[in-house]
């Protein structure tokens, strides 16, 4: 009985688990879920209130949606028309940044390796 009552317990609550797991398998992942692709992550030398971030993200045409917790990172969306190469260039040449990346989804297959979800 003993030995029924070890695999049983484990295998009931691996099946209730799974069962009500959300498995997101290549693009099946929501549209509310998954990053804007005219996203950028930025961080900055003195933080995403300084003066510097306020004026870099003018210069670059940015627009500020949140802090990415209370590291110096913050999410910008970019307008519409914009280049994202472009606009990762010139966040880069500000003097009051120090890190800029595209705001994505990082999905690794496990036969093909990491890749980014635009």
């Amino acid at each position: 009985m003993r030995i029924r009552t070890f695999i049983l317990v484990p295998l009931a609550a691996f099946l209730v688990c799974a069962a009500h797991a959300q498995v997101y398998r290549g693009n099946a992942m929501p549209a509310d879920a998954a990053p804007s692709a005219k996203q950028l992550i930025v961080t900055y030398k003195d933080g995403p209130k300084s003066a510097a971030a306020q004026a870099a993200n003018a210069k670059v045409g940015t627009i500020f949606v949140r802090p990415m917790g209370s590291g110096d990172a913050a999410v910008v969306t970019l307008p519409p028309d914009a280049d994202i190469d472009q606009a990762i260039a010139a966040f880069q040449a500000q003097p009051g940044v120090t890190h800029v990346e595209v705001n994505a989804r990082k999905t690794v297959d496990p036969l093909r390796g990491p890749k980014l979800d635009k």
